[in-house]
Formats: C-alpha cells, sequence, structure tokens
C-alpha cells in the first residue's frame, strides 16, 4: 500500500472518530435531558455498525477507484443499501417489538447514518476531484 492511500485512509478513519465519538454522548446527553429512555447498547450498537461500514465501504472505495473508477458512484451507492440492510437486519427488527418505529428508534440509527454518510460523501468528493485533477 503506497503512503498516499495510507494517509488517505487514516485521514477518513480519524475524521469517523472525530465526528462520531462526540456525536453518541451528544446525542445520548440530549436524550438524557429530555428524559427519554434508550437502551445505551442499541445507541451503541448503531455508531460502531455505521462507524465500522463507513471505513470498510470507503476503504473499498479506495481501493478501486483505479480499476473501476467511473463506477465509483454506483459502488459508493452500493454502500448505502449495505447500511440500509445492516438497519433492516439488526435494527428494525428491535425497533419493531412493539410494532412501531418510534421517531427517537428512528434517530438512533438515522443521526449516526447520517454522519457517517457525510463524511464518505465529502471524501469521496476530495478523491474523484482530485482523480480528475490529474487526469486534466
Amino acid at each position: 500500500m503506497n503512503k498516499e492511500l495510507q494517509s488517505t485512509l487514516l485521514h477518513f478513519w480519524g475524521r469517523v472518530f472525530i465526528f462520531l465519538f462526540p456525536s453518541y454522548w451528544l446525542q445520548l446527553y440530549i436524550y438524557s435531558i429530555f428524559e427519554i429512555s434508550v437502551e445505551s447498547y442499541i445507541l451503541q450498537l448503531s455508531y460502531l455498525i455505521n462507524g465500522l461500514l463507513a471505513i470498510f465501504i470507503f476503504s473499498t472505495l479506495l481501493f478501486l477507484k483505479k480499476k473501476y473508477n467511473d463506477q465509483l458512484g454506483f459502488l459508493y451507492m452500493l454502500g448505502s443499501f449495505v447500511k440500509f440492510g445492516a438497519f433492516f437486519l439488526i435494527f428494525s427488527p428491535e425497533f419493531k417489538e412493539d410494532g412501531v418505529i418510534t421517531k427517537i428508534e428512528f434517530s438512533i440509527f438515522f443521526i449516526p447514518y447520517l454522519i457517517s454518510l457525510l463524511i464518505e460523501t465529502m471524501d469521496l468528493i476530495k478523491i474523484l476531484n482530485s482523480v480528475e485533477n490529474k487526469e486534466n
């Protein structure tokens, strides 16, 4: 693995940690302020799964960028479907035990999903722009 690839991966992994870790605590704190009862393990699991999937998807895209540069957007969308698949396989059954997915339950998954998605998107745009600039 070359130094540029290593640097990009470490930078991305660091950004995921820097944004998701405080967001978890902030979300937990906000729930406590409003006296919203949540199982902390499910919130932790949501942040962990979204973070790990973001790292996996981004790393995969980075490794495939030379060979499949023209298809990176589609591969990125496939990664989003994988994340939603994780929601339906892991979280949805837990949330639907009472027959309804509440806004709070939805936020448990959606907030870390959105944060990791934004980080992935911004970093992928940087990569695509750098590839485009190298070609010109």
